[in-house]
């Protein structure tokens, strides 16, 4: 039934005055709107992070240097704003590096016509750390960690702030997302297969 027959049926039941009429109207308004705006949320934390590709850039005793790119699904029936990149990054807990990146990028949404996939919108991380800072924390030399790399895990945690415009505001919502790789991983992006 549409909403203009039943709001007449409702005045007619209650014998309601314009300035009535107004606040029922607003407020289913705002309730439609609300359940909405809460769709939209649910959808946009249903993300889907993938990886695309790493890049490795140096490797020494003082700096371990990479690139992480990653995609990301936004389900969500809106496009948004990725607002801010916040990053940290872990060696077997221990936290070896903050990072933080403040320029925005557009997430698209929907179906891409030239793949006719959902958009994959790439987001790229450079990972950066001092390996003897690592080393001290965590009381091992070079040799227990490159004997077994298997057993050491690389986390890039991150919280991303994207802003979502509606009704011209932009209201900023966090996503948060954990990325685990090994260090044997890692070390095959160098090219660098440790026989054991």
């Amino acid at each position: 039934m549409p909403l203009v027959i039943v709001i007449k049926q409702f005045q007619k039941q209650h014998n309601m005055g314009d300035g009535k009429k107004i606040i029922v109207v607003g407020s289913i308004i705002i309730a439609g709107f609300s359940i909405w705006a809460y769709t939209q949320y649910e959808k946009l934390m249903d993300y889907a992070f993938g990886f695309k590709k790493a890049k490795a850039r140096s490797v020494s005793a003082k700096k371990i240097s990479f690139d992480l790119y990653l995609t990301y699904v936004n389900k969500s029936d809106i496009t948004f704003y990725l607002t801010k990149q916040r990053y940290i990054v872990y060696f077997n807990d221990v936290e070896v590096s903050r990072m933080s990146n403040d320029s925005t990028n557009i997430i698209q949404h929907g179906i891409d016509p030239a793949t006719n996939k959902p958009y994959e919108n790439q987001i790229g991380i450079n990972v950066d750390f001092d390996p003897s800072v690592v080393l001290k924390s965590l009381n091992k030399n070079w040799a227990s960690i490159l004997l077994t790399p298997d057993k050491f895990i690389i986390r890039v945690d991150m919280k991303l702030t994207v802003g979502i415009k509606i009704l011209g505001f932009i209201v900023p919502v966090t996503v948060p997302y954990s990325y685990p790789v090994s260090l044997k991983e890692v070390l095959s992006w160098y090219n660098i297969n440790l026989k054991v």
